[in-house]
Parts: structure tokens; C-alpha cells; sequence
């Protein structure tokens, strides 16, 4: 006879999303709690019949019951089983109709796939025994649905890396590593997940985006560009006398970047005063944050990984970039991080690491934020150096380096996809000598 509850404070019950009387799965999705200004579902604990005992619209007390999942013909404790049973009223719509055989899906994740126009027979469920869960469904949607400019996040990320070589190359600019190695988890994010409007940079609902790491600005310039908050031809002018586009990120005249940023280990602070602002002001907006992992070793960024759970700020997200090569050396020579999540959850952060050149997986990650009810999340993201040029790629001496020449013209290739084979070897050689010099 097992019971369920809410673990929390200052929560209600918004509504049941399955009838009393109803027969659940373990798994299965069947209140939704509100707490924190956020809104979360909760999973029946076993299969049975449910029988709530809490009322929508109840404010819930920290461990209250809110009701028990019975076998057949059970009645929960205290009452006589020939009496008959009447459970709270709920208002849930009828469960929507069973998905095709031969895979389990939640209720909530199907309502959801309707909504979303998601085939769920194309989905692997990440859910308890393989079911398709909501986190499921949304990060099919973002693999499938177009950005903000009608771009699919695969197409953005492939013109962010185009701009990001061009503009370093003009310029002869360093820090083309830094830059395409978020490529992809700047292109979902600004697909389907960051609230924003290019019309109005200052609207006071929307996301706020900092880059902490403010030497990879060349990336988040190009998104910025493809969004719409300035003309693309404006990244012409990136690193150039008199031109805002600055070497580092820099907010004066540039629409689109909240906070100037380069000076490494201030990112994350700036981005818990704003969240911790917008808990304050009753706004639901959030705060993404991305570092880049050499700024993991400044001390600056673990006093608000200090401060954000402990004002349960689950409306700050930290992305961090982990391509494992620094300014004068690899992670693990400089100052080895790890093991890293584990560091940010022992500071109380809900954590969850990725390939963070998997766009699936990066959509489901964002999709599935907060990742703990009253607790900020941190995305620790694998991800490659120099990621789809493939004689940048894990190169240290790509960290200052700007592609010129012929290096330009091949990196272009790359992207476009016209010229990858053989060249990782053809370079390796050639920058393994240089490096040394």
C-alpha cells in the first residue's frame, strides 16, 4: 500500500492529472505539484489503483500525504473495507487514448507529443522500464522543430561555426577553439529553450543568457546575428577598430548580451544576483549561465555555487563548456577538475552530464531543468576543442591561433562537410610541431 507525497515547502496541489479510481503504473506521472513558482509532476511510487486523499488547490505541508496507490479491492488504512470508498473528486480529462503496441509512454508524455506533433513510436523512453517520459518528447520536439529564424538547431550550429571561422580569421583573432565547442549547446538553447524577442533586447519576461566565458564571444555574437538582434553582416566588423563586436563579450551597443564578460570567474555570480532578483520581483524568467571549465579553477566561481542552493534558486541554470584544454594546457596538467559533477552536487546543485555535442541529449537536458525542485542545475557538458574542424579539434595551439590561408579555406570545407576525410592526419604532425615551438 504505498503512499506519495510532496518533499518541500510552500507547494499546492495544481491538479491531478489521472481520475481517482484509476489504475496507474509505477512511473506514471499523476499530480502536479506547484512550488517555487514552477510547477512539477509526480510520479506514482507502484503500480495500482489511485486513491487520492488531498484536494486540487490544497497547500500541501512538507512529507503531507496527498494519497496511496491501492491494490485491487484494498482500502487504505482506517476505513472499513464494506464501506465504500470515496475518494477525492478530481478533475483530470480522460487519459488520452493507449499509444501503438510494442512501447510504454506516460500519460503526460503522450498529451504532450499530441501537442508537440512528436511520433512517439520513433522515441527510446528514458523513463522507469524503458517508458517515454515528457523530458523524452521535448527533446525529440527541439531536434525536429525549426529556431527562431526557421533553422533547425543542426543548421544553426553549422553558421555559427561558419561565422565563428570567418571572423576569427579576418581579424586574426584567437580563441577559435573556445568558440566552436559551444556551437551546439548555444544552437539549442537559442532554438527552442532561451525566452527572447530580438525586437525588444530589454524585455523584462525574457531569459537572461551571460557567458561567463566571454574570450568565446565570436559564438554567441553569431547566434545573436541569426536570431535577428543585428544585421549577420555586422560580424564583419568582429575585433575590428571603432566596431562594438569586441574581442571579448561586451553588452555596450550590442543587443543580446546582458553583461560584458572575459574576466574569468564573475560570470556566475552576476547570473545568481539576477536570478536571485527575479525570485525577489515574483518573475518567472531564467538565468543561463555558460563557463568554460578553466574558469572552474578560480575560486570567484565556487562562491555562487555556494550561494545559489542556498537561496534555492531553481531558476539558474549553469552550463559548463568542459572541452578539457585550457589557455597553456590541458584540464588535467593545469588544475585537474574532477571529478566534477560530483563537486557541484556536493555544493548542492542538481546535476546531470552530457555530450554536449549531442543535440538530443542537450535539448533533453534543457527540457528536463530544473533537475531538483528548490536546487539550481548544472549541465556539465563534454564537448571537443575546435569541434568540427577536425585538425582544431583537442589542439591546444588552437586556443590562440587564428585560420588563415589555407587553413581558413579547409575549415570552411569542414563545416560544410565537403572535406573530412583524411585531414585529422594530414595536420596532426604539422601541429604537434608546432606546438612545441
Amino acid at each position: 500500500m504505498p503512499t506519495f507525497g510532496m518533499y518541500t515547502v510552500e507547494a499546492s496541489l495544481a491538479r491531478w492529472l489521472v481520475p481517482a479510481g484509476a489504475r496507474v503504473e509505477a512511473g506514471d506521472p499523476v499530480v502536479e505539484i506547484e512550488a517555487e513558482k514552477a510547477s512539477y509532476e509526480v510520479e506514482a511510487p507502484a503500480s495500482g489503483i489511485l486513491h487520492p486523499t488531498a484536494a486540487e488547490g490544497e497547500t500541501l505541508t512538507v512529507e503531507g500525504l496527498i494519497g496511496w496507490i491501492l491494490a485491487e479491492g484494498e482500502s487504505p488504512p482506517g476505513q472499513d473495507p464494506a464501506v465504500e470508498s470515496t475518494p477525492v473528486q478530481t478533475t483530470a480529462p480522460e487519459p488520452p487514448a493507449p499509444p501503438p503496441s510494442g512501447f510504454k509512454a506516460s500519460p503526460a508524455a503522450r498529451r504532450l507529443a499530441a501537442e508537440k506533433s512528436v511520433d512517439l513510436a520513433s522515441l527510446t523512453g528514458t523513463g522507469p522500464g524503458g517508458r517515454i517520459v515528457e523530458a523524452d518528447v521535448l527533446a525529440a520536439a527541439a531536434r525536429q522543430a525549426p529556431s527562431r529564424n526557421g533553422l533547425p538547431a543542426a543548421e544553426l550550429a553549422k553558421r555559427i561555426r561558419r561565422h565563428c571561422v570567418l571572423m576569427t580569421g579576418r581579424a586574426n583573432a584567437s580563441h577559435i577553439g573556445s568558440s566552436l565547442s559551444t556551437a551546439d549547446l548555444l544552437a539549442v538553447l537559442y532554438s527552442g529553450f532561451l525566452r527572447f524577442d530580438p525586437q525588444r533586447p530589454e524585455w523584462p519576461e525574457r531569459d537572461r543568457f551571460i557567458l561567463s566565458k566571454g574570450h568565446g564571444c565570436a559564438a554567441l555574437y553569431a547566434v545573436l546575428a541569426e536570431c535577428g538582434y543585428f544585421p549577420v553582416e555586422r560580424l564583419d566588423t568582429f575585433y575590428q577598430d571603432g566596431s562594438p563586436l569586441a574581442g571579448h563579450a561586451t553588452h555596450k551597443d550590442v543587443p543580446g548580451v546582458e553583461v560584458s564578460t572575459g574576466s574569468l570567474g564573475h560570470g556566475l555570480s552576476l547570473a545568481a544576483g539576477m536570478a536571485l532578483a527575479g525570485r525577489r520581483d515574483g518573475k518567472d524568467y531564467r538565468v543561463w549561465c555558460m563557463l568554460s571549465d578553466g574558469e572552474c579553477d578560480e575560486g570567484s566561481t565556487w562562491e555562487p555555487a555556494l550561494f545559489a542552493p542556498h537561496h534555492r534558486l531553481d531558476n539558474l541554470v549553469a552550463i559548463v563548456d568542459y572541452n578539457k584544454v585550457q589557455s597553456f594546457g590541458t584540464v588535467k596538467e593545469v588544475l585537474d577538475l574532477e571529478p566534477l559533477g560530483e563537486k557541484w552536487r556536493a555544493f548542492g546543485w542538481g546535476v546531470r552530464e552530457i555530450d554536449g555535442h549531442d543535440l538530443g541529449a542537450i535539448a533533453e537536458a534543457y527540457a528536463a531543468v530544473p533537475f531538483a525542485p528548490g536546487r539550481p542545475s548544472c549541465i556539465v557538458a563534454h564537448t571537443v576543442k575546435g569541434k568540427g574542424v577536425s585538425y582544431m579539434e583537442g589542439k591546444l595551439l588552437w586556443h590562440y591561433r587564428a585560420p588563415r590561408g589555407e587553413d581558413l579555406e579547409k575549415a570552411l570545407r569542414e563545416i560544410e562537410g565537403e572535406d573530412i576525410k583524411d585531414s585529422r592526419d594530414a595536420r596532426d604532425s604539422k601541429d604537434d610541431r608546432e606546438e612545441t615551438r
